[in-house]
């Protein structure tokens, strides 16, 4: 048998369907997603995404120079999130895993059986006390059960849009806030805070993205401050004792940005890595399980294909036989027809004979016909000719007669003139007085 296919269930990536929020737009509820990485990993991530970094006008050497901050980001990238699917399922996967450790160390009941306005409370409570960002509770409501708790986001948005806006840099539309108000109140605060900031602060910050931010902030605050006193003596000694700390803290400071460069380094190698692993995993199963679906295909194809042969091989079976049957068949019907033609042929062979034969007893008869008028036309044309010469000797008779009564009639007119010369009475008569002793008449008697 076969080796059998084995697929390790932690190698298939899950894939997330595209949560929508009926009134909210995808915008806002993207730009969540964005918060849940650092402005480093998501500068890295969006390199490969040329598809998203286009419609957003980001070139990929603006991201490898880090010319963004995150709010910049976020605001710019989250319009176009799902221009690539695969992106927008690698921030759904990184989430889940927040989420997963979000819930179990904020709820310490057994929050299955929670309705949608225990939900609602505990996630205002968590807000309040800090406890949980805004766009956290986003995340959270979003994905939780596919969905199940999505339609709290409503709720939270309108209560927390401000804060909201603190965290990710977007001024959400359709909320009655005066943007400009916020952005001098957020100055306000942000001037506040500088001046309550202390070594305390630094020294209880554990991640070093965080100390390395209030450290700059504390230095450019110190720097302002030892600025107005530098020339006051009362302050003196005040002065070279932050200036000592001011060195300290800008040492403190190089240390630090060096150890941020070097785990953003290796931050960005293994994000890459895991890109990487996480794209040749989604391709690798695709093609698996494209593999399965195609050769599950080819047997149900192969088992028509037997079952049709088996079928064809019975047709072929019967067709022979009929085959067989048809030849003798044709066998027998070849002799009767060859009789039948041989017969019709014969019969054919007498009719023609037989009216050849009277053709040619009739063309004899014509022929006799024929020869007996050419025989009655010979007899007519001799009787003609011989016609022909009688007439031609009356003709010439005639001929002779005419001659003969002219010669007379001269020999009459000469002897009328002698007559008148020597009135001798033998000679005294006239041509009409002859007639009285010879008769006579020039026109010639048939024979």
């Amino acid at each position: 048998m076969g080796k059998k296919l084995v697929t390790k269930k932690s190698n298939k990536v899950k894939r997330f369907p595209y949560i929508e929020v009926s009134g909210i737009q995808n915008q806002y509820l993207d730009a969540a997603l964005l918060q849940c990485i650092d402005q480093e990993s998501l500068s890295f991530a969006l390199r490969d995404e040329f598809k998203i970094i286009k419609k957003a006008g980001i070139l990929p050497a603006e991201l490898k120079q880090n010319k963004f901050s995150k709010e910049e980001l976020v605001e710019q990238v989250s319009p176009h999130l799902l221009e690539n699917y695969n992106f927008y399922n690698y921030l759904a996967q990184k989430w889940e895993g927040i989420q997963t450790q979000t819930l179990k160390n904020h709820f310490k009941e057994d929050y299955s059986s929670f309705t949608l306005d225990q939900w609602a409370d505990e996630i205002r409570t968590m807000i309040q006390e800090n406890d949980m960002p805004v766009f956290a509770s986003v995340n959270l409501l979003r994905f939780y059960n596919n969905g199940q708790l999505k339609v709290l986001i409503h709720s939270i948005l309108e209560d927390f849009a401000v804060q909201f806006y603190y965290e990710s840099g977007i001024q959400m539309e359709g909320y009655d806030i005066d943007w400009d108000e916020v952005d001098e109140e957020l100055a306000a605060e942000f001037e506040d805070e500088s001046e309550e900031l202390d070594l305390s602060e630094l020294e209880n910050e554990q991640k070093p993205e965080e100390r390395l931010r209030l450290a700059s902030r504390l230095i450019g605050l110190v720097a302002d401050q030892l600025s107005e006193l530098e020339d006051s003596s009362e302050y003196k000694a005040l002065y070279e004792q932050e200036l000592q700390e001011t060195v300290k803290l800008h040492e403190e400071l190089v240390n630090l940005n060096q150890e941020m460069k070097t785990k953003e380094s290796q931050h960005q190698v293994v994000v890459k890595e895991n890109r990487t692993l996480s794209k040749n995993v989604d391709s690798l199963t695709t093609k698996l399980e494209q593999s399965k679906k195609e050769l599950g295909k080819l047997g149900l194809s192969l088992g028509e294909i037997r079952k049709e042969k088996e079928d064809l091989e019975k047709v072929n079976g019967v067709l022979e036989r009929k085959v067989n049957t048809l030849e003798k068949e044709q066998n027998s019907i070849g002799e009767k027809v060859k009789q039948e033609v041989k017969r019709e042929y014969d019969l054919k062979i007498l009719l023609m004979k037989d009216e050849y034969e009277k053709k040619l007893y009739q063309l004899e008869r014509e022929l006799d016909e024929k020869e007996k008028e050419k025989e009655q036309t010979d007899m007519a044309s001799s009787e003609l000719e011989s016609i022909r010469k009688e007439l031609e000797t009356i003709k010439n008779d005639l001929g002779v007669v005419e001659k003969e009564r002219n010669e007379l009639a001269e020999q009459i007119n000469a002897l009328n003139r002698t007559k008148e010369d020597s009135e001798d009475p033998l000679f005294g008569f006239n041509e009409d007085d002859i007639e009285d002793f010879v008769e006579f008449d020039n026109k010639p008697t048939r024979n």
